[in-house]
């Protein structure tokens, strides 16, 4: 886990579970194993929430007044945005937009 926190990988669009074991230096079997059994996830399910961990950060640190939210979640390794909204909505229970306006709405009456 260490290895994708610190080195993001995951903001390659191409990241697959064959280049996390290339990462590791073990074998895509064994790292499935492992993301099943310590981490009770599958491969994709970890990067998505990664990624959206990362969205989530950026707009939380005001990344969307600099930039669009489109070029946030590209960068972030999203390569299509009815993915992401998909999963920001499974991950948060809201919609980006309106993660937006609740976290504006904290920082306005702060």
């Amino acid at each position: 886990m260490y290895c994708l926190q610190s080195e993001k990988p995951y903001q390659c669009p191409k990241f697959n579970i064959r280049k996390l074991a290339e990462l590791l230096e073990t074998n895509t079997t064994y790292v499935s194993k492992a993301l099943n059994v310590f981490g009770e996830k599958k491969f994709n399910q970890l990067v998505n929430e990664l990624r959206i961990e990362q969205v989530k950060n950026d707009i939380v640190t005001n990344e969307h007044q600099k930039f669009t939210l489109e070029y946030i979640y590209t960068r972030a390794g999203f390569r299509q945005q009815s993915t992401f909204n998909r999963m920001f909505k499974e991950q948060t229970g809201m919609t980006p937009s309106d993660f937006i306006d609740s976290y504006n709405d904290i920082e306005i009456s702060n």
